[in-house]
């Protein structure tokens, strides 16, 4: 992103970055959420393992060629984030995010004229890249096959562990019933009580598309008799290991605020008690200081809440663990609104969704 919006800046575009977040003509961009470059570096590795095998290079050169790949993909991503952002500026939005999703295929072209741009570089530098060999004549009727197995069976295995990460077979039975349940209630949540008024907000699709969501609620409340307001966000993911890219600390400073440290907080909702963290997030934007107070929770099936993120890791690793999901509340206030009223309202929006909870507390009934 700091890249991408120092070169827009010096070619003549009028941009802002907040964090991993530029905007050009009023439309906002966010580098970390729709073009992840960890999420380029397998794409882009395998056109670097195609060219470095499909040419008779040196032992050390494949080598080197093979060790410049993380610079290769971002060089590659920083090409793609470009010329998306530049489209953002020029055309409708809708041509550009097509541009940008179509330009995820033209990536591992210029991967390709990467590679060749750098072993044409090490060849005028003076040092031979490419191996002398002498050619056999074949016999009469005899078929010469190419010596590339093992580079295609390694390029194979790549592509089944990266197909099998993205592979989301659909769940049925008991596991399928609970999520469908849980994106049901999800989009039935009430307010606290009927003086609270609801506002919906779109959720971008670049977020749908990062988390792989079963469900996304994102909404406003505000008390009509008492002026009192908070913004709320709903995000269950039908694998624990796709909410990884779900955190306060990780998602706030992406957007340029600065995160404050984590201070632990209990709800009750009657007998029961939810764990959460509260983060004190602050950012200048325009000249102006802007600070929030986010509260954040994690539901995980058949263990609770949690405050802690990383309490999600140890599940991916359990296939029927990871399989059952988890959800992630967040709640944000103004800097205004005193920690006791911030308590109050979260625990009045817990027991008016006490079902929810539950539901997502506890996980499927029979597996």
């Amino acid at each position: 992103a700091v890249i991408s919006s120092e070169a827009l800046r010096g070619v003549g575009f009028d941009v802002q970055r907040l964090g991993s977040l530029i905007t050009v003509s009023g439309h906002p961009v966010n580098v970390a959420e729709a073009c992840g470059g960890t999420r380029m570096v397998m794409t882009v590795g395998l056109a670097v393992y195609a060219y470095v095998f499909l040419h008779p290079l040196r032992p050390g050169v494949r080598l080197s060629v093979l060790a410049l790949t993380p610079l290769i993909a971002l060089a590659a991503n920083v090409g793609r984030v470009l010329l998306s952002v530049m489209m953002y500026g020029l055309v409708d939005p809708s041509w550009a995010s097509f541009f940008h999703d179509s330009m995820a295929w033209v990536v591992m072209v210029l991967a390709y004229l990467l590679c060749t741009g750098i072993v044409a570089g090490w060849g005028w530098l003076g040092f031979s890249a490419y191996m002398k060999t002498k050619a056999r004549a074949p016999q009469s009727n005899e078929i010469v096959w190419p010596r590339i197995g093992w580079p295609v069976f390694v390029a194979a295995l790549l592509l089944y562990g990266s197909a099998l990460i993205q592979f989301k077979p659909e769940l049925t039975g008991a596991v399928g019933s609970y999520h469908r349940a849980v994106a049901a209630q999800s989009l039935d949540l009430v307010p606290p009580s009927a003086s609270w008024g609801v506002v919906e907000e779109e959720v971008p699709a670049a977020v749908i598309n990062l988390l792989q969501s079963n469900a996304v609620v994102q909404r406003r409340y505000r008390n009509s008799s008492t002026g009192e307001g908070f913004a709320f966000a709903l995000v269950h993911c039908g694998q624990v290991r796709d909410l990884r890219n779900h955190h306060p600390p990780v998602c706030y400073r992406q957007l340029g605020w600065n995160v404050g440290d984590a201070e632990s907080v209990t709800w009750r909702i009657g007998d029961r008690v939810v764990e959460g963290n509260i983060y004190i997030m602050r950012r200048l934007r325009d000249g102006r200081g802007e600070q929030v107070t986010v509260c954040n929770t994690f539901l995980l099936p058949g263990i609770g809440s949690t405050r802690e993120h990383d309490d999600l890791l140890p599940l991916e690793r359990v296939r029927s663990r990871n399989s059952r999901g988890a959800a992630a509340l967040q709640w944000v206030f103004d800097v205004t609104v005193d920690r006791e009223s911030q308590d109050r309202m979260v625990e009045s929006f817990l027991s008016a969704n006490v079902g929810l909870i539950e539901l997502l507390s506890t996980g499927p009934s029979d597996e």
